[in-house]
């Protein structure tokens, strides 16, 4: 019997984000604040830090290089 394990979603830090879309915080808290160019909403992880999850980020590159094309 084979059991299947789910993964748990991969949650992105705010630098590692940045480092990853090479943006500084600023854009960051702008596409958070504006929500409209389908940037994923932030995740409420302490009272001070937050997170996005990989997989929407993923999908927000991948829009973003499609327009950029």
């Amino acid at each position: 019997m084979t059991t299947h394990q789910q993964k748990s979603p991969r949650i992105l830090r705010e630098r590692e984000l940045c480092d990853r879309l090479g943006v500084s915080r600023t854009p960051l808290w702008r596409w958070n604040k504006d929500g409209t160019n389908g940037f994923p909403k932030s995740v409420k992880l302490t009272s001070r830090t937050k997170g996005w999850f990989e997989h929407e980020v993923e999908a927000f590159e991948a829009n973003r290089s499609r327009t950029a094309a």
